[in-house]
This record gives C-alpha cells, sequence and structure tokens, in this order.
C-alpha cells in the first residue's frame, strides 16, 4: 500500500510552525499518536498516512518539541526516529521511558547500526522498525501497540477505581465517628 500525496508544507520544527496534521473526530481515531522526526519530507509522508488510517497524528522534528506536546497532550503511542539531535545514542529515548507515565514508544531508523540497535534492545521500547517502512507491516504493529497500551491504561484505571471502591466515603467516617461531631 502506498502513501497518499501530501501537499508540502515548510516544517523547521518551532511550535508554529509544526505540522499538526489534521485530527479525525475523537471517537472514530485509531490512536493518538506523536511522530519524531528530523527529517521534514519523511515525517509529512508518514504523519499523512497515518492521517489516511484513522490515527491522530502530529509531527515534530525535534525531541525539545515532543517534550513539550508530551507534557501538555495524551497520546498511545511516540513513533521516534533514532538519528537525530539529542538521540543519537538514544538519550532523549532513555529519558522518556525512565517516566513510567509516557506512552509506549516505536523506534525507526534509515541509518541501523548495530550499537543503537543493541541499546534499543535493551530498553523496554514496543518495537525497532527501519525505513523505509512497510507501510502494512507498521500499521500492524502500531494497531497493537495502541490496543496494548489502551488496555493496560483501562487495567490502570479499574484497579484505581476496584481500590478506593475498598473504602467507605471520606463523609461516612465523619458522621459516624463521635469525636468528629
Amino acid at each position: 500500500m502506498s502513501p497518499p500525496e501530501i501537499p508540502a508544507h515548510p516544517n523547521s520544527g518551532k511550535p508554529e510552525d509544526r505540522a499538526s496534521l489534521p485530527s479525525v473526530p475523537e471517537a472514530s481515531h485509531r490512536g493518538n499518536l506523536l511522530l519524531v522526526d528530523d527529517d521534514s519530507m519523511t515525517g509529512m509522508v508518514l504523519g499523512g498516512w497515518l492521517r489516511h488510517q484513522g490515527y491522530r497524528a502530529d509531527f515534530v522534528t525535534n525531541a525539545t518539541e515532543a517534550d513539550r506536546l508530551l507534557v501538555t497532550s495524551t497520546f498511545d503511542l511516540v513513533l521516534s526516529d533514532i538519528r537525530m539531535p539529542g538521540n543519537f545514542r538514544l538519550e532523549w529515548v532513555q529519558q522518556l521511558l525512565a517516566n513510567d507515565a509516557m506512552p509506549p514508544i516505536l523506534l525507526i531508523t534509515g541509518t541501523p547500526e548495530l550499537e543503537t540497535a543493541l541499546r534499543a534492545a535493551n530498553l523496554p521500547v514496543a518495537g525497532y522498525l527501519l525505513k523505509p517502512v512497510d507501510f502494512s507491516i507498521l500499521d500492524g504493529v502500531i494497531q497493537r501497540i495502541v490496543q496494548e497500551h489502551r488496555r493496560r491504561l483501562e487495567f490502570i484505571a479499574g484497579s484505581f477505581d476496584n481500590s478506593r471502591s475498598n473504602f467507605p466515603p471520606a463523609t461516612a467516617h465523619r458522621s459516624a465517628s463521635p469525636t468528629l461531631r
């Protein structure tokens, strides 16, 4: 499956130039994705294909802007290039993985090297793909990761709700206690 034709537009990575791809309505999109790649053309083509597949995709060209979005938005998956400023040795990815609240990370690289492949294999990343990406494989991988991530969040939310239900409401404690009247 070939990617759709995407109208060209500049993207310098600055917030005002960030290519925020149009999103599908909340109820019908397949997932919220953050695409980080210092190659604007790759980002626009891959981002356009993701949007065409029904994903909501934000594209940025650097780790600094990705960090800003990760603080202000919620994502189901981060798709990140490896060889880009601030991440040549996966240092940015390692920083993200240190935070349990971060979404899963799928690494994509056009310059596979043994050292970074070994580093990635020792990190809890969701996957490692090579460019050019086979779109049919990518869609299946993203779908699996997003579904697993959402199930994990539902489980955590359900566990939290269940743990709260084990305790009576705080007002019941106050009214039942003679010392608090």
